[in-house]
């Protein structure tokens, strides 16, 4: 049995992404996982999402036997990748091969890094990537909490983010945060500030802007990214405050759901999120090469 390897850009069309989630489906009813948040699946036709997809069909029935998805978050360069190959197959090469043309496909795309994902509860793609050389560096949990009215407070004020008075306080607030570095915050500014589905959003005290987060807005929820504190304000509530937005933010939308990504040892902003109301949906292990 052969294979043709195929490559499609995002977003892939419907047949293929019907492909994709059918075999998605087998296989996570197979392994009782839940794949499809590791492989991105209902990003991989939204058109705000940059990444491709590396198709495996047998030739002779065109039947789709495994593929793999690496998306490029913040179009960035920096790749994140999963494979998933046919329960059947897995005994075979195959996932071997959609790995080296997948290396082929990121140095085309002149790449600056690619991680590896793969669900905390799969031993046997813990294994492949171990096999590939791959190490352990970091999971990551998936939290979600309910769009609904909530009470702000009333000494913070959140607004939307204006790129004429509010970029140099922006750029404080991330590189105290997060640490980045100047070119990198402002690689961050120029790409969310031209995403249609991103938007900023600053939380004040009084004059002093002291947090900011990003709202990515999907078809029914929305995603808190990118939520950072200045450390003069810490513990004074902030994040708390921009997550009850984000919460009255999306019902205003008429979405159902808030979702975030956190560190599994980050365990300060974890604790926050679980009294906002936030609860743990899925796990991610990250691997590098």
């Amino acid at each position: 049995m052969t294979e043709d390897l195929v490559v499609v850009s995002t977003p892939v069309d419907q047949e293929t992404w019907q492909e994709i989630s059918e075999l998605v489906a087998a296989a996570s009813s197979q392994d009782s996982i839940s794949y499809a948040p590791i492989f991105g699946v209902e990003n991989l036709k939204d058109p705000h999402y940059y990444g491709f997809c590396l198709l495996a069909y047998r030739q002779d029935t065109d039947e789709l036997l495994g593929f793999a998805s690496a998306m490029d978050p913040i179009h960035t360069r920096d790749y994140e990748w999963s494979i998933m190959v046919h329960p059947e197959r897995r005994s075979k090469e195959l996932g071997v091969r959609i790995y080296e043309r997948l290396l082929e496909e990121f140095e085309k795309r002149d790449f600056n890094s690619e991680t590896a994902m793969n669900p905390s509860n799969s031993p046997h793609s813990a294994a492949f990537l171990k096999k590939l050389g791959y190490t352990y560096a970091y999971s990551e949990r998936t939290m979600k909490a309910l769009a609904k009215p909530v009470e702000l407070d009333s000494g913070l004020d959140v607004r939307a983010y204006n790129e004429e008075t509010d970029r140099e306080a922006l750029k404080a607030i991330i590189e105290n945060a997060f640490g980045d570095s100047s070119e990198e915050v402002d690689a961050l500014i120029e790409f969310t500030t031209h995403a249609p589905n991103r938007q900023f959003f600053l939380v004040h005290s009084g004059t002093d802007a002291i947090g900011a987060m990003t709202i990515v807005r999907e078809s029914n929820r929305i995603w808190v990214t990118a939520l950072a504190v200045h450390s003069m304000a810490r513990g004074q509530g902030v994040a708390s405050n921009l997550l009850r937005y984000a919460q009255q933010y999306a019902h205003n939308e008429g979405m159902k759901t808030v979702y975030l990504d956190v560190e599994t040892d980050n365990e300060t902003a974890l604790s926050i999120y679980e009294r906002v109301g936030f609860q743990t949906v899925n796990h991610t292990k990250y691997w590098k090469n």
